[in-house]
């Protein structure tokens, strides 16, 4: 589990996260962080690091800044985890291009829409699920088949900044903020899809509180969940130690491939069996976590379907028609062309 986090330890956590380098490269002209004296270093130094320093300016923020309309400047951001709401309110409306971190920029740039308008279909949202599951047991597969056929893009819109945000006064407040903005920005012709990595969602359990998930169920009363799990635990921790090794996550394409076998593996027996234990421990957490806030939600809790990656891969179209008609969207004969391949 994450555990509380300076303002410092955010920054270099955040810079960790493809997501958020994505949204800063994305900015079609120059973005500037407004921070604090204590923060501008370290925020410099993962700029560099990132090869951001093109795309993105730093500043120490001022109660009396009045320099919030620059022509070239496309967006104005508050990053001070610990302090935005206050920053955000002591400039109060200096300009249409201000932003908190946590109030505006975090929240699309977790569904890879910092700088483009939400997608088509997002205006109203007919129906939602989640695809529930610890590393390597074949969610991407599953988040593919249900994409192909018409439901949705479900992609890892819970990562660990969601986490950092969510401490002190206004974690609630966030939380809620996030799943507004994120479920427009993740939803595609009326379906919000999104997919639950167990280690990504560290922290998010722990720091929510049921009534702001009830109050976004509210919302979506058909929103459903399918937990999709792997039998071989043995395969599951050796896909992850390979994956981890090569740097080569999911294969798509043959260069991908060509990638993935240009280094062949030095096999590492110790390392493969801490990895198959983290998989086994992970697991048993994960399926804690889920019942623990189903517990929670009493009633409201979501319709939760299983999938079992080894009959989902030995019977693809059989597996995706059942999975479809949970969801509310039979299909006796669903495509299941997908690029993804197993590694």
């Amino acid at each position: 589990m994450m555990g509380a986090l300076s303002d410092s330890e955010i920054v270099a956590e955040l810079f960790g996260e493809n997501d958020v380098r994505h949204a800063f490269r994305s900015t079609p002209r120059k973005l500037v962080v407004l921070t604090t004296a204590e923060l501008i270093d370290d925020m410099n130094a993962q700029l560099a690091k990132a090869q951001l320093t093109d795309k993105v300016e730093t500043r120490v923020w001022s109660a009396s800044q009045d320099a919030l309309a620059e022509e070239a400047i496309d967006s104005y951001v508050v990053f001070a985890p610990s302090q935005e709401e206050e920053i955000l309110a002591a400039l109060g409306e200096a300009s249409p291009k201000l932003h908190g971190f946590y109030r505006d920029f975090y929240p699309r740039a977790a569904c890879f829409g910092w700088a483009r308008p939400a997608p088509k279909g997002s205006e109203r949202i007919d129906f939602g699920y989640a695809i529930l599951s610890t590393a390597r047991s074949g969610s991407t597969l599953l988040s593919e088949l249900m994409a192909l056929n018409g439901l949705g893009r479900p992609k890892e819109h819970v990562r660990h900044p969601l986490a950092t945000s969510l401490t002190g006064p206004h974690a609630q407040a966030r939380f809620a903020r996030f799943l507004e903005v994120a479920s427009r920005y993740a939803t595609y012709d009326h379906v919000l899809g999104t997919k639950i990595i167990s280690h990504f969602a560290d922290g998010v359990v722990d720091a929510v509180d049921a009534s702001g998930v009830l109050a976004f169920l509210r919302e979506l009363p058909d929103f459903r969940l399918v937990l999709i799990m792997r039998q071989n635990k043995v395969a599951q921790g050796l896909s992850g130690w390979r994956a981890r090794q090569s740097k080569t996550f999911h294969i798509r394409s043959a260069d991908d491939l060509q990638n993935y076998k240009s280094a062949p593996p030095v096999y590492n027996y110790a390392e493969i069996a801490e990895r198959y234990e983290w998989t086994v421990a992970e697991e048993d957490r994960f399926l804690e976590s889920i019942a623990s806030f189903t517990r929670a939600l009493g009633g409201a809790a979501p319709p939760l379907a299983v999938c079992v990656y080894e009959e989902l891969e030995s019977q693809l179209a059989a597996e995706t028609a059942r999975l479809l008609e949970f969801l509310g969207r039979p299909n006796p004969t669903p495509d299941v062309n997908v690029r993804i391949q197993k590694l």
